[in-house]
């Protein structure tokens, strides 16, 4: 009995703690596009992983657009438009 009630007791600890990094994810989530100043996640080639709403509006492009580009793709693009 008392191994039930203690892995019952590990069971909701840890649906507790996989609720909450949820809701931390969804918070950061919902922080990175909440500013208006363009943030960018880059990979170690400096290619572009993610951008937030700030940089696709700089851009006017789509967050699609950016993935697999480097801020020299988008200089180039920027000088030829």
């Amino acid at each position: 009995m008392a191994i039930g009630r203690e892995a019952g007791g590990l069971i909701a600890r840890r649906r507790a703690e996989t609720g909450s990094a949820r809701q931390r994810g969804e918070l950061i989530a919902g922080l990175f596009d909440a500013v208006s100043e363009a943030i960018y996640v880059q990979d170690r080639g400096r290619r572009f992983i993610d951008v937030n709403l700030g940089a696709m509006t700089m851009y006017g492009l789509r967050r699609e657009h950016f993935r697999g580009l480097s801020p020299l793709d988008l200089q180039h693009r920027s000088a030829t438009t």
